[in-house]
């Protein structure tokens, strides 16, 4: 038995320099998020965690059921609250798609963030994409599956997937 926190914390700072005109000097404005989650099954809280850095595609994979843990035991994700990938790839040719495979995160069925169950993301060489939902997009069995697909080569990406198994 384990128990799962994180910490997501997200600082943007943007410096804009006006050298001439009324109102010149240094502008600055940030965006800053800072999310602690701590061991739970309610809003704003995790009790399961998956790291894997992985060079192949993953197919049409469970969130049910789909990811072991480090005991070898099926991982349940009931809810997904964050899920990020970061391509480590530098070879622009090895890019990496993100799909739903069946529902998962259908803006149908909130909350969600695909309008259609045939959307897909592009993930670019050398970058990180990160969603983040505080409620949780809720997992059906049988239904919500994800599909990571490497274009090219067989460079390294780091999958992580923050849930509830509720």
């Amino acid at each position: 038995m384990s128990t799962h926190n994180a910490i997501f914390q997200l600082d943007l700072e943007v410096r804009e320099l006006l050298s001439s005109g009324i109102e010149k000097g240094i502008f600055t404005r940030k965006l800053a998020e800072l999310v602690h989650l701590v061991n739970g099954t309610s809003n704003g809280q995790i009790n399961k965690s998956l790291y894997q850095r992985r060079t192949t595609t993953l197919a049409s994979t469970a969130l049910l059921g789909g990811f072991t843990d480090e005991d070898g035991v099926a991982m349940n994700f009931d809810e997904v609250v964050l899920m990020a990938i970061r391509n480590r790839s530098t070879t622009a040719a090895n890019y990496l798609t993100l799909a739903s495979a069946d529902n998962f995160g259908l803006i149908a069925t909130p909350p969600g963030f695909w309008t259609a169950a045939t959307d897909t993301l592009v993930i670019p060489a050398n970058s990180l994409w990160v969603g983040y939902w505080i409620d949780g997009i809720p997992c059906a069995a049988g239904s919500d599956n994800i599909d990571i697909t490497v274009a090219a080569g067989a460079d390294p990406y780091d999958l992580v997937i923050l849930g509830r198994d509720n």
